[in-house]
């Protein structure tokens, strides 16, 4: 059990020290990572805005954060219930496989966004 906490504190420490990282970056040098779908179409996918969205958050705005994605006001505490869920499943059993009803909620979650970003490109917000 010590091991799996271990494990999952090493690479969430990973993961948010190359976030911040990029948010350094984006902050020195204006450099982001282009969208190849708005580059290729023109049109807004569903994650354009989740850089700026991640940096208002960084700087404790929530409200300037959702404006940059709105999908996310739903999106982001559903993805976090599920990884806290699925952490505690690992980290308790050793379980790693999803279980059906998150996948379940994936499927609704697609199904939103790709809403969303027909709603977002027609009405162009």
């Amino acid at each position: 059990m010590k091991f799996r906490i271990f494990k999952l504190m090493k690479i969430y420490s990973i993961l948010i020290f190359l976030g911040l990282i990029y948010c350094l970056v984006i902050k020195k040098t204006n450099f982001r990572i282009p969208c190849i779908f708005r580059k290729i179409t023109g049109l807004k996918c569903p994650g354009c805005g989740i850089t700026d969205f991640f940096l208002y958050l960084f700087n404790l705005d929530a409200v300037s954060a959702f404006k940059c994605n709105i999908a996310m006001i739903i999106i982001f505490p559903v993805l976090v219930y599920i990884l806290i869920i699925q952490n505690i499943k690992y980290i308790t059993k050793n379980d790693s496989k999803f279980e059906f009803k998150y996948v379940k909620s994936g499927y609704i979650l697609v199904f939103l966004l790709i809403i969303y970003t027909f709603i977002r490109n027609i009405f162009n917000f």
